[in-house]
């Protein structure tokens, strides 16, 4: 069984090499889509120093990473198609990001999908999401600006100290003005049914071959939903979602622990979060900051992966 993982990073490049380490074995490998934001060199230097036999891919051309904008979903479309022309296609693609980490050791990782055979780890989740405020609605009915990280203008307005999101205040007040600009509510293609859903999710390259021939053959609906918040939670899942086959074959679950009950939303985890990753089900967890709170990786290393 080959394992992909379609990883998606934006900072910390020793952070994503130590990720690579611990997921790799010798029937996975990383297919990277790199922030074009960031700095591409930093990321070549450091994952330079895996070991030879840790085959990983730069997906190009690289996108705007920036949180909930359109960019995310064409690096996992790029990614996607990448995979379908490798050599040997991978059983199962997982998008993770790179401040992920396993929790559980990497050969329970592997046990699971084989054991999943040809279904969808996916959240198909129509509106009204109950624990989301207007049911999800307000993310595909209105006009939403995604502010690019590189704009100099809106540097230094983070609504919380450390939120490196793009959800500034200056976008805010922007999406403000759209709202009132356009009150009524925006009418999607008729093609697709709203489904939304966890950005990490893990697909066959059966379905990954759906997606992407349904995107070709209906390029209006991404250009309508470019405008969409947080499109990669809504994207994908819309397309599985609207085919009855294509849904009977997801999991509706995701495989990765989250705190989302802080001001900065997943919080990032510290050593206080060590009693929950220990007795959580959860495969992996997010996020991680090595610059911050390097302690958890080590501990997670020592008690979760060595002695699992």
């Amino acid at each position: 069984m080959k394992l992909a993982y379609l990883l998606k990073a934006h900072k910390n490049p020793a952070q994503v090499r130590r990720l690579m380490s611990r997921l790799a074995t010798k029937e996975s490998c990383f297919l990277l889509t790199i922030d074009r934001n960031s700095d591409f060199r930093a990321f070549k230097r450091e994952l330079a120093k895996l070991p030879s036999d840790v085959p990983y891919y730069w997906i190009v051309p690289r996108q705007d990473g920036t949180w909930c904008g359109p960019g995310l979903v064409l690096s996992s479309l790029s990614a996607l198609e990448f995979a379908l022309q490798m050599d040997e296609v991978p059983d199962h693609i997982y998008q993770i990001s790179g401040q992920c980490y396993p929790i559980k050791p990497v050969r329970q990782i592997v046990a699971y999908f084989e054991a999943l055979g040809d279904r969808c780890v996916m959240e198909c989740i129509p509106p009204p999401v109950a624990s989301w405020p207007d049911g999800g609605r307000f993310r595909i009915d209105k006009y939403h600006w995604h502010t690019p990280r590189w704009l100099p203008f809106d540097k230094g307005w983070r609504e919380y100290p450390g939120d490196d999101s793009g959800n500034t205040l200056k976008s805010r007040a922007l999406n403000a003005i759209l709202k009132w600009k356009f009150p009524l509510p925006r009418k999607g293609p008729s093609c697709i049914t709203d489904y939304f859903g966890h950005a990490f999710w893990s697909m066959t390259p059966q379905a990954a071959e759906y997606v992407l021939r349904f995107h070709r053959q209906h390029p209006e609906v991404f250009r309508h939903h470019k405008y969409t918040f947080v499109l990669d939670e809504y994207f994908v899942q819309s397309i599985i979602g609207s085919s009855s086959t294509w849904r009977s074959k997801v999991t509706g679950t995701h495989l990765q622990y989250c705190d989302w009950t802080k001001p900065i939303r997943p919080a990032v985890l510290t050593m206080d979060d060590r009693n929950v990753l220990q007795e959580t089900e959860y495969l992996m967890a997010r996020k991680f900051d090595e610059t911050t709170n390097p302690e958890i990786l080590n501990w997670i290393d020592a008690h979760l992966l060595e002695r699992g």
